[in-house]
């Protein structure tokens, strides 16, 4: 919650609807602007073999 209301920080966001509903992400950018959120990815897809990222 730190991050919501600390103006100087970054807030890192989820938006996948799992572990970010729609209604709560709405709540979150009232409270944090959108120059201070981050939004975040934990998945990615890519086919059999070697990958550089």
């Amino acid at each position: 919650m730190d991050r919501l209301i600390e103006n100087r920080l970054y807030a890192p966001l989820i938006a996948d609807d799992h572990h970010l509903q729609a209604n709560m992400l709405k709540t979150m950018f009232r409270a944090k602007d959108i120059e201070h959120s981050i939004l975040v990815s934990d998945s990615i897809a890519l086919g059999p073999g070697t990958w550089r990222i």
